[in-house]
């Protein structure tokens, strides 16, 4: 008796078919609180982000000085830097930073880079050089890419344009 009791309950059609018309319902109001440009213009941005994200991911974009350091590895174009100094500072309602002074030789001349990091520092540490170019790469500075702000940007951007292309002024 229990179990036809909640078989009808779980399983009524009638309850169902309710269900589905009101989430029905739901989506259509939903879309057709904004223009089909507008759904046109979000899915080119989603398709932007996918895309740079995944040219991103196999190292097309923004990925120099990876892929510098990547290629001074495999020719063996390692210096070692020695950590000459070290301090910690605090900040007020932030964690501290540790400082760093590492020197290092590269074509008979002494080099010094500060390094500026959450953690604490090596005491030895590997800088690479391009010995085509002169430049050198640090993988220890790494403060991050200012241009990856792009990756975040563009997709918007890119949207926008597709709607107002689309003829959408609103």
């Amino acid at each position: 008796m229990l179990l036809k009791y909640f078989y009808r309950k779980v399983f009524d059609m009638n309850e169902l078919v309710k269900t589905y018309e009101e989430v029905a319902s739901l989506y259509k109001q939903i879309f057709e609180a904004y223009d089909i440009r507008v759904w046109i213009g979000a899915l080119v941005m989603v398709v932007t982000y996918g895309y740079l994200l995944y040219l991103y991911s196999k190292g097309k974009i923004f990925s120099k000085k990876d892929n510098a350091i990547k290629r001074a590895k495999e020719r063996g174009n390692v210096i070692t830097a020695i950590l000459e100094s070290e301090s910690f500072r605090e900040r007020d309602g932030e964690a501290g930073h540790y400082v760093g002074a590492y020197e290092y030789e590269y074509n008979g001349k002494k080099h010094r880079e500060v390094v500026v990091q959450t953690h604490p520092l090596p005491k030895r540490a590997n800088i690479y050089y391009d010995e085509r170019t002169g430049k050198i790469y640090s993988p220890l500075n790494n403060k991050g890419d200012k241009r990856k702000l792009f990756l975040v940007l563009i997709p918007p951007l890119v949207g926008v344009l597709v709607m107002m292309l689309l003829g959408y002024r609103g």
